[in-house]
């Protein structure tokens, strides 16, 4: 148990080693991942660990790390939604049956497997956090998306995005995109995101009835979506802060 436990921090503290990187997935894992997976090896050799006297580690990590892979894409035919979006970790067993058919045999794979499953849980977790530290956390992708894009948030160009991120693109995430990986993961997130389920679908509903067909910018909708959230919009801390101003008397 504590080597498991060893493994889920050092999990936590390189999935995300490396983002923005260009390039395609490959058999589900993102770009981001595969290169977070090269960046822990790299790490792991530097403090003087072996891939092959301790494979267990390497193996185990890296299948957390590839099954963190979070796929939001809308996919080619919606009837296959719930099979081909979301985390790659559900889907890491049908996986190793293509590329590694005998998989089930090797003890390391097995555990490893089920340790990706409880990482994944873990990793978006987030929907069974008290519904302002859920929005907060939406609030910051939002901002760091808008950025990414080159949009302002304080431009009309944000509007769009910032509206439909923060209604249609949350209840997407939370009621179609995410899914518990691991029965550890339903028995410590299940009651909060089943709690926070009806506040969701009601703020995305405020925001499209506030802002249809309104004028305004990625900045007042995502003020509106905290304070729907009952956060401050200081919470998200000063960069974000400066980057969100406050809602205009047009858009109250």
């Amino acid at each position: 148990m504590p080597r498991r436990r060893a493994l889920l921090g050092v999990f936590a503290a390189c999935h995300d080693l490396r983002q923005r990187e260009s390039g395609d997935r490959e058999d589900g894992i993102g770009a981001n991942e595969l290169a977070s997976i090269a960046e822990t090896r790299r790490i792991l050799v530097g403090c003087g660990f072996h891939p092959e006297r301790d494979r267990a580690a390497f193996a185990t990590l890296e299948l957390m790390i590839a099954g963190s892979s979070f796929d939001a894409s809308p996919p080619v035919n919606p009837a296959e939604a719930a099979a081909t979006a979301g985390a790659l970790a559900p889907r890491l067993p049908a996986l190793l049956d293509r590329l590694l058919p005998r998989w089930r045999d090797d003890p390391v794979l097995r555990r490893g497997v089920r340790l990706a499953m409880v990482a994944s849980d873990l990793d978006i977790g987030n929907v069974g956090e008290s519904f302002d530290r859920f929005c907060l956390s939406s609030a910051r992708l939002c901002v760091e998306r808008e950025a990414l894009a080159g949009r302002r948030l304080d431009g009309r160009e944000s509007f769009a995005p910032v509206l439909v991120f923060l209604s249609d693109g949350q209840e997407r995430y939370f009621f179609e995109l995410h899914r518990f990986s691991d029965p550890l993961g339903e028995r410590a997130f299940g009651a909060e995101k089943a709690a926070n389920a009806p506040r969701v679908r009601a703020l995305a509903a405020a925001l499209r009835n506030r802002f249809g067909g309104a004028s305004a910018t990625g900045g007042e909708v995502l003020a509106a979506f905290l304070a729907g959230a009952g956060c401050a919009l200081d919470a998200l801390g000063p960069s974000y802060g400066q980057a969100a101003p406050r809602p205009s008397a047009e858009a109250r």
